[in-house]
């Protein structure tokens, strides 16, 4: 039989309860250990009297428990399973009660630093991360006001956000959905979400892919005025925009758009670098293709005579 390390807590009050007793749960980790193949070498247990002045000593049979049970190796069993995370419930509760900056709420990173000042382990015997405490403050259904906003939620509400304003910034995000939930989210996390969901966007245009544009906060605009110019290859940079709506973003002026015209088009082609200089009839956006080419005046050469002249002097 393997050998393990059972731990038992009570309070006073759950003292004569049934099912509660140290009694009770010795019985139950007994039996599971015969129907598991364990053999319980230690027993280690606390009785919660009360709250006291200083509550992370508490739990003494606990630590002792944990530093018996990784120092043989040897799993520790409990009688119910929420008792290990309910034990450091004291501990995270003092934690996050501690003062923050200028009067604040505590940051999960400080208060995970202020049980590590004091010598708490985390469960595994290490040290508190502030994503540690997060996870096992969500885990008791501790509401904390500086609580991660998780990322299945952050990804769905900047999803909307930026569906409802394509170029909306990483701190114009941030404030919106501060009004929305009570969770936090940070400018970084906003940016990176945002640019996940422009990036989306981009994928799915494959002149976007073959041009190479960047991705940032006008990439919707450049989507837009790509496949407009894919539908309407002749319009001009004046007809891009009033194709795009009458509001159309602060940035979109005449010269930007007629640069994404030319991209546009010396995608189209495959021109290289002197091509999309000397080709004006296949790389012009600034003109109106339906509209015939003005006839090409000839310069005279140095010396050169006309033929008027000519004509004259024979």
């Amino acid at each position: 039989m393997k050998d393990a390390i059972g731990y038992l807590r009570v309070s006073t009050k759950e003292q004569g309860r049934s099912g509660l007793s140290l009694a009770a749960q010795r019985f139950d980790i007994e039996d599971f250990g015969k129907r598991e193949g364990f053999a319980i070498t230690a027993w280690h247990q606390d009785v919660h009297t009360g709250v006291g002045r200083d509550p992370l000593s508490l739990r003494p049979g606990l630590a002792g428990a944990l530093k018996e049970a990784r120092g043989l190796r040897c799993p520790l069993i409990v009688s119910r399973l929420d008792r290990r995370a309910r034990a450091y419930r004291v501990y995270v509760e003092w934690a996050l009660r501690q003062p923050g900056i200028n009067g604040r709420p505590i940051c999960f990173a400080a208060a995970a630093r202020r049980l590590n000042d004091r010598g708490i382990e985390t469960p595994f015997g290490g040290h508190w991360r502030g994503h540690h405490l997060d996870r096992m403050a969500r885990r008791l259904g501790i509401d904390h006001p500086l609580g991660r906003m998780p990322e299945r939620l952050a990804r769905a509400r900047v999803r909307a956000v930026f569906e409802r304003d394509p170029e909306i910034t990483a701190p114009r995000a941030v404030a919106a959905l501060g009004k929305e939930t009570p969770y936090p989210l940070h400018d970084r996390t906003a940016y990176a979400l945002l640019k996940e969901s422009r990036l989306s966007v981009a994928t799915r245009s494959p002149l976007h892919q073959k041009v190479g544009w960047r991705i940032d906060l006008r990439t919707v605009a450049r989507v837009r005025i790509a496949r407009i110019w894919q539908s309407h290859p002749q319009y001009t940079g004046k007809q891009v925009i009033e194709a795009l709506g009458p509001e159309p973003p602060h940035f979109v002026g005449l010269k930007w758009v007629q640069a994404i015209l030319h991209d546009c088009w010396r995608a189209a082609v495959n021109a290289g670098p002197k091509r999309s200089r000397v080709g004006r009839r296949d790389l012009d956006p600034w003109r109106n293709h339906a509209l015939p080419l003005k006839s090409r005046v000839t310069r005279k050469r140095p010396g050169q005579r006309s033929e008027a002249w000519k004509s004259r002097n024979p």
